[in-house]
Order: C-alpha cells, then sequence, then structure tokens
C-alpha cells in the first residue's frame, strides 16, 4: 500500500488493473509506504521480480533502484523503515561490490533493511559467477568496516570462493513463465 494525503493505493492491485504502477512525486516525504517492500537494482529482474519469491522474497511491493539508489530516495526510504507504520524492507541487488555497497549505504542512512540472499546463492556463482564482476572497493571496504552486517560477510566469503560476483537477473532462471535465453 502506498498512503498519499488524499487517501491509499493497493501497488498490487494498480498494477494487476494496469499492467504497472509508476509514481514520481516531487514530494516524497507526503508519501509512506506499508508492507513489505523489496528495492530491486535492475530493471529485467524489476520487472519480472514477483518471480523471485521462488528463492522467498516475500515483497509485493517494488522500487527499482536502477543501479545506484539516490541518497533522497535512500532518505526516505529509511524513513519509511522507521515510521509508525515501518515497513519491511528488502535490498535485492547484484551480488557484487555495488550492489552490496548500495545495501550497506541505505543502513548508512539509517534505514532498517534486509539484504536478500537466496538459499542457493553459493549453487548459482559456481555455476553462473562473473569474475568480471568486481569483488570489492574502497566504497564498500569502508562501509564494511563502519557497520559489521553477517550477511554482508557471508555473501563476500561466497564471492571470494567462486571468484566472481552475480547479477540479480540469474535469479529468474527456471522461474520463467516461457521458454527463451537465460537473462543477462
Amino acid at each position: 500500500m502506498l498512503q498519499s494525503p488524499t487517501g491509499s493505493i493497493d501497488l498490487a492491485q494498480a498494477t494487476a488493473s494496469h499492467g504497472a504502477f509508476a509514481l514520481a512525486v516531487a514530494d516524497l516525504d507526503s508519501f509512506s509506504l506499508v508492507g513489505t517492500v523489496a528495492i530491486i537494482e535492475n530493471r529485467e529482474a524489476f520487472f519480472a521480480a514477483e518471480r523471485l519469491a521462488v528463492h522467498g522474497l516475500r515483497a509485493r511491493t517494488f522500487v527499482l533502484g536502477n543501479g545506484r539508489l539516490s541518497q533522497r530516495l535512500r532518505a526516505w526510504l529509511a524513513a519509511q523503515t522507521v515510521s509508525a507504520r515501518p515497513i519491511e524492507l528488502w535490498h535485492c541487488g547484484d551480488y557484487d561490490a555495488a550492489g552490496l555497497s548500495d545495501y550497506l549505504a541505505l543502513r548508512a542512512a539509517g534505514a532498517r533493511v534486509h539484504l536478500f540472499v537466496p538459499a542457493q546463492l553459493g549453487d548459482l556463482l559456481q555455476r553462473y559467477g562473473k569474475p568480471a564482476l568486481v569483488l570489492g572497493n574502497a566504497e564498500l571496504d569502508r562501509l564494511r568496516r563502519q557497520f559489521a552486517d553477517p550477511d554482508v560477510e557471508r555473501v563476500c566469503a561466497l564471492l571470494l570462493a567462486h571468484g566472481g560476483g552475480l547479477e540479480q537477473e540469474l535469479l529468474l532462471l527456471g522461474t520463467e513463465q516461457r521458454t527463451g535465453p537465460p537473462p543477462g
């Protein structure tokens, strides 16, 4: 649900009725989310985000991060997690330095956020891991020192063990409604 100054919008129902629901507002602070919300880093995964439920993601509302979240959006999402009616917030990004940095930057903004780590991440990394995806950078190293996070440490250990990262679109493999080439 999205609460606005004029009432509530059931985002799942609006999306089902119209095929998509988008919101661009100048004053984000007058809106609030209700329920379980997932931030999806990449567009392809965003447009199929409900299929991530097979990996255990319970969200019904999805926010497109489109790469890196802006500071303004991070602050607004952080405020949603500590409001009078806090949301349950999940970060679903690539399993690489950029995705993990974006998650930790949300924490730095004050968000109570969970990192989405599917149980079979190690198997996916072994099969589809990309050595080209950067495993570390100065921003991630700084954020890891500032915010100890067992999920980030577990993912970093898997990335190092398998020698590469994973694009989140690969979580969609095997969940297709139709057959086609693997994403990514």
